[in-house]
Parts: C-alpha cells; structure tokens; sequence
C-alpha cells in the first residue's frame, strides 16, 4: 500500500473517531450505552496517541515513495 493511501486511510479514521467522541452524549441518551463520556475521551485519546500520530511521522511521502523523516541535529552556537 503506497503512502498516500495509507495517510487518507487514517485521516479518515481520525475524523470518524473524533465525530463519534463528539456525538458520544447524545449516542449515550438514545441507546442507554453505561460507558461513561470521560472513559470514551480517555480511549480515543490514546488511540490517536500511540497508534495515529506515530504512523503520520514515521513516513512523509515525496515524488509518491516513502521515505523515512530525516532529522538534522541543530548546530549549537558553539560550533
């Protein structure tokens, strides 16, 4: 799976995730759901932490191929 694909893929699943955290109150009205509103924030909060956000930066895609972030050390004054 290219790049590109992979990012719409879960930028879609974090626009669903947030829309259903912020429908969640009247979800919990309409089915009588006993998950409480801090615990669903608390989860997805931690499913974009630890799965999303690292998938986001781990690849940037350029001329359509990964390729890994590169990072330069910033030159101290000293140097």
């Amino acid at each position: 799976m290219k790049g590109k694909e992979m990012a719409w893929k879960y930028l879609i699943f974090t626009f669903a995730l947030v829309g259903f955290v912020f429908s969640y109150p009247y979800l919990q009205d309409k089915l009588n759901i006993g998950i409480s509103y801090k615990v669903v924030v608390l989860l997805s909060s931690v499913v974009l932490m630890f799965i999303i956000t690292p998938l986001y930066w781990r690849s940037i895609v350029k001329n359509g191929k990964e390729e890994k972030m590169k990072f330069k050390r910033a030159k101290q004054p000293w140097e």
